[in-house]
């Protein structure tokens, strides 16, 4: 019993960061001007992108055992690296709200191989859904970066 509770745990992080995620990119959408619709687009598919991934993951809890939390308190590790994440998109210019995205970005990345890494014994079948969520993740940040390159080149 003692392995689902901790594979309970882990999921209930995952979920947490992505619904920390969704907040950011929600964030990030509000503070972008108009012009950026672009950007504007890019945080929305990274809203639904969480939004599925927690749709993925929330069967993982009910099968073994665990009841979803709600309560951001019992993962206060992932809720402040989104609150510092939101911190940082005070400057609200197209520039650092990318770099507050990339930040995000490699924290829930961060979270995810800590997840991976984690003690709790995870099937195959579930390693393999946070395999494939953490790696759209990376790509989401390779795309950040790559707006944010253009963004650099054309100051």
């Amino acid at each position: 019993m003692q392995t689902n509770k901790e594979l309970v745990k882990t999921t209930n992080d995952l979920i947490q960061i992505n619904r920390d995620r969704i907040q950011g990119f929600k964030t990030a959408q509000e503070d972008i001007k108009e012009i950026d619709i672009d950007l504007h687009a890019l945080f929305g598919q990274k809203i639904g992108q969480s939004e599925d991934f927690i749709r993925e993951l929330e069967p993982v809890i009910t099968k073994y055992g665990g009841e979803l939390e709600t309560d951001s308190s019992a993962t206060g590790k992932l809720h402040r690296t989104w609150l510092d994440f939101k911190a940082k998109l005070t400057g609200k210019d197209r520039e650092a709200i990318l770099n507050s995205c990339a930040f995000g970005e490699k924290a829930a990345i961060d979270e995810y191989e800590d997840a991976m890494e984690s003690s709790a014994e995870i099937p195959s079948d579930i390693r393999q859904l946070m395999m494939d969520q953490k790696e759209k993740i990376q790509s989401s940040l390779d795309s950040i970066e790559k707006y944010s390159e253009v963004h650099e080149s054309v100051k």
